[in-house]
Order: C-alpha cells, then structure tokens, then sequence
C-alpha cells in the first residue's frame, strides 16, 4: 500500500521494530507506529499506535540523515549535531541519562561533527565528519561498543582501535563492524555463531580485523547473527548463523568465516540483512532474496525458505508472486488468465487450466528463453525460464518432481479425496471412485494401441493420460501422445534389454534392464545414462515419488543453537 499522506516527496526512510519514520525532501521528519516509550518523538506517548505519520515537529526542516533502533530514534541534523529521543533504558539515547525522551534531545558530547549515525536494538554509534572517528554508546553486555570492555555507556566513547578512518558503520544487536577508508573490514562484539566473521567462535571487546576479506569492502550489513559484505567487484560474501539458509551458499552450515554467494555473480550493487533473511540488489535493477519466509518475507516462494537466492517476483512476468498478491500492486500478473501458456500457481492447475498447466496442452509450444517456465519446461532442461534445481524437500517451494505426498512441507497437504469431481485424487481408487478413476476389472480394459514392434514390458504415464512411454522386449523405446492409441519408437535400443520404466516428468526418467543395470534420461527418452553396473539383482520394477533423493534438515525451531537472551524484554 501508499503512504499517502508522505506525498511524493520522501527522500530517506527507516524502520525500527514497530515504528517507521520518513525523511521528506525539504527537511522535516515524519514518523508512525507505536508510540507507547516515546518512539515517535511528537512529544507524547498517545495515543499508543499511531496509523498516520506525525511531525517530529522539535527538529523543524533541519534533517539530513534519520536511524531507528528498538523503541527509539536519532536524527543527524545539517549542522552535524545529534538529537535522539524515545526508550533509554541502557543509554541508548547518549545524553547521560537513562531517562526517556518523547521529544528529541541533543548528544552534546558529540558536539556538530556527526557525519553518520547507525542505531542496534539498543546500541549506537556514531562516526565523526572531520576525523572518520567512531562513538558508541548503549548497552554494551557483549563488547559490542568497541571500548575493551562490556560496561554500559550512558554517553558516547570512542572506539580508539579504528583511529580516524572510519567511512561506514553497522550495529546489530549484540555486534558490530566499520569499514575504514581503506577498504579493510573490522568487527567486534558476541561472536558466538560466528557472526564477527574472523574465522573463530571467540567474543571480541575491541574491533578485530577480517583478514580474509582483505581491503576491497565496499558495504557491509548485519542481520541479527549474520553479515555480509559487498566487495568492490560487485561480489557478495556472507558469514556467521545459516540455520535458514541466509547465507545464500544452498547449505545451512553455520559459516565463521566469509563465502562467496556465487549465485549472484559479481553485478550486486546493494544489500541489506533481516533477521534470519537477506536480499540483494543487483545492477540491473533486480531484486534477490533467501532465508526464512514464514511471513513471505522474501516476497516469493509463498512460505517456503530459500537456501540460495531468489528473485523477487516482478510485475510483468505472468506470475501471480507473494508479493504482488499481498500488496495488490499488480493486477497484470494476479488475475487469472487460462490460455496464457504460464501455469500460475496461485490460481490455476491441470484441472482448471490444463491448457496452461498440462504438457502438450493446446498452448503454443514453449520455448526455452523466453523467461517463462512454461507447463513443459523444467529447472533442469530450461533453467533460464524455471530457475534453479534444487536437490532436497524443505527447500525452494514446490519443485519440478515434487508432490503433496512426496514433500508435504514445499507443496502442501494433500486435498482431501472429492469423488465425482471428475480427477482421480489421491486417496481415490477404482474401487471407491469409479466415476473419477474408472472402472476395476479386467472387462473394462481396452487395447488402444494396434501392432507394435516389441511386446511391451513396461509403460509409464507419469504427467496424465495422453503422454506415456513404453518399453519393449528387445529395448526399444516408445513414445505415446494419444493415449496409447499410437506409438512412435524415440530409441533402436538401450544396453539393456529394458524391463522397468518410472518417469517423474515428461523428461526425467529411469529405467532397468536384465544385469541390474540402472539409466536416467532427462531429455524424455532420446538418450540414456548408466547410473550403476549393477546390482546385486536384476531390477524387474521401479517407482519414483520425486525425481531426487535427500534428507531434508529439520527447522522446526529457530533459536536451539542462539545462545543470546530474547529481543522481547529488550527496552
């Protein structure tokens, strides 16, 4: 939705945790939320939500830069002073006291020479314009200040171990980290997941440098228990807590020291950290992002998280994505239209759109290239168009090979058995749903397919009824698309006599023969793969649920391994 009671005129915005506050053009800071410590900084604490923004009207048209920690806020003004209002119980608004403010008040100690100022939960900093020194001040229960000690700070000191070369600064939590002037990247505070990035496990109370990433840091940013860095050649390196993923490297292995995320390429041009997700900005205007998405954080995927990057669904592209849906902002992708050649998950499957959703439906073939992921299509033979494979249940949403009863958690429970709806569901037989699954019995058989060249040893249907593939006694491979009603041989034979087929996809597929002998083809039959040289018994059936094996990593819960208290109580 707009804002628009901020007009067109926005030129910096900032969010604290339940409050948000705009910085329009000509100065004058406006801000909404909750109100309930004096976080809007109009002066009161009522009423307790405001829905519309109000004027900070204490610091006139003077704002030039404005950050938002927990239940608090600071505003730069032009003339270099430092004015911060709201919650103050650790000192997090820097004029000695831990009183709270409802209205903005200087931090007189760091006179006019404040050229930026980045606010934690409740921890801040603030660099100096003339010299490049930092000052902190707030809670300091894990070294995350700088000063050697873990002393609370009702006042700013400064950070000595960084000298006066300190271009940016970055606060989370409990840690912290500056880039110097010289590219060279040093953090400090708990590092109890790795989250510093120097390789080790270990608290630091002064700033350590990070070695590994050398002198070619050009932005870093922090989420609650990770960071990352954009490098100079556009290149994105990330460390510290991946239990969901945020790392963007495909694993969840916690990391103490920065890896590149390859899948963006060296184009990045911005990032910024969430809690437990990340997204980038690439430089052709694209936006990346991966991590947890229980609330769509990620703006795609619709609650599934993501372990490598992904994009944001953009509005044009035919796809109804979470974003859009949520926000209204693009009736162009989120209105339904059947015959478009794009099967849109959010509203249209084989039954109510097979045109779109059903390979060799009455659409125009697909072509791969033409950036949509069309009913034929998959991740692995037009990755361009589909996107990325990914190899293991619980991670990307509802992939190619993948179905309610194979993987519950990315493609959703499956719908309970309807019988006369006309689709043989799940749950459905011949026997308890004869009109949607046909009649049992071998009466009820026809023999669709005249003479063939082989007898047939094996055949397998496995998108719907019309496309199937069968297998004959001296190897042959066949290819159906009328339902069996004819066959056209795709193969003069395999190694093996074939005598099993499962296919997951009108492309992906295995097959057995006399010896244990084990194939794949992913081109729909046309050439074949020797997985193994055998097994210990001639293979005489297959069945696949998905077209890859793994095992998911359980995320149940967030936190087993965060050894820190809970954000709830902080103040």
């Amino acid at each position: 939705m707009v804002v628009t009671a901020l007009g067109t005129t926005v030129a910096e915005v900032a969010l604290g945790v339940e409050h948000s506050c705009a910085r329009l053009a000509e100065g004058s800071l406006r801000c909404w939320g909750l109100n309930g410590y004096g976080q809007l900084g109009d002066g009161t604490t009522t009423p307790a939500i405001r829905p519309s923004p109000v004027a900070v009207t204490a610091l006139g048209t003077a704002v030039a830069q404005v950050a938002l920690g927990y239940y608090h806020g600071c505003a730069r003004r032009p003339n270099g002073s430092l004015w911060c209002w709201g919650s103050n119980s650790y000192g997090q608004l820097g004029d000695g006291t831990t009183t709270r403010r409802l209205s903005p008040v200087a931090v007189t100690a760091l006179g006019t020479t404040v050229a930026q100022v980045a606010l934690g939960d409740v921890p801040a900093c603030a660099r100096g314009g003339p010299d490049g020194s930092l000052w902190c001040w707030g809670d300091n229960s894990y070294g995350q200040l700088g000063d050697g000690t873990t002393t609370r700070r009702l006042r700013p000191v400064a950070v000595t171990a960084l000298g006066t070369t300190v271009e940016q600064v970055a606060l989370r939590s409990y840690h912290s980290c500056a880039r110097r002037a010289d590219g060279s990247l040093w953090c400090w505070g708990s590092n109890g997941l790795g989250q510093l990035g120097d390789g080790t496990t270990v608290d630091r109370l002064r700033p350590v440098a990070i070695t590994a990433l050398g002198t070619t840091v050009a932005e870093v940013a922090l989420g609650n228990y990770h960071g990352c860095v954009r490098r100079a050649d556009g290149s994105l390196w990330c460390w510290g807590y991946n239990w969901w993923g945020q790392l963007g490297d495909g694993t969840t292995v916690d990391r103490p020291s920065a890896g590149a995320v390859t899948a963006l390429g060296t184009a990045v041009a911005q990032v910024a950290l969430g809690e437990f997700h990340s997204c980038a900005r690439r430089a052709d205007g694209s936006l990346w992002c991966w991590g947890r998405n229980g609330v769509g954080q990620l703006g795609a995927l619709a609650g599934s998280n993501a372990w490598l990057p992904v994009a944001t669904s953009p509005c044009g592209d035919g796809i109804c994505g979470l974003n859009e849906q949520q926000s209204g902002g693009c009736p162009a992708d989120c209105t339904a239209r059947c015959g478009d050649c794009v099967c849109d998950p959010a509203f249209e499957n084989t039954t109510t759109c097979p045109a779109d959703c059903v390979p060799g439906g009455s659409c125009t073939p697909s072509a791969c290239g033409n950036a949509r992921c069309e009913a034929d299509e998959t991740c692995a033979l037009c990755p361009g168009d589909c996107g990325t494979c990914y190899t293991t249940c619980g991670k990307h949403g509802c992939e190619p090979g993948e179905t309610c009863s194979s993987c519950p958690g990315d493609c959703g429970a499956c719908a309970a058995p309807v019988c006369g709806n006309a689709s043989c569901d799940a749950g459905e037989s011949c026997g308890s749903c004869p009109g949607d699954c046909g009649a049992c019995g071998g009466t009820a058989w026809g023999q669709p397919a005249g003479a063939i060249s082989a007898s047939l040893q094996a055949v397998s249907f496995p998108v719907n009824t019309s496309v199937g593939f069968a297998a004959g006694t001296n190897g042959t491979l066949l290819k159906s698309t009328d339902s069996g009603a004819s066959w056209t041989a795709l193969s003069a034979g395999t190694a093996a006599t074939l005598r099993a087929l499962a296919f997951v996809d009108a492309q992906t597929g295995l097959a057995a023969g006399d010896g244990g002998v084990l194939l794949k083809t992913t081109n729909g039959g046309l050439s074949w793969t020797a997985l193994t040289s055998g097994t210990t018994a001639a293979l005489r059936a297959l069945a696949l649920l998905d077209a890859l094996t793994a095992s998911p990593r359980a995320t149940a819960g967030c936190c087993s391994r965060r050894p820190m208290a809970a954000r709830a109580g902080r103040r």
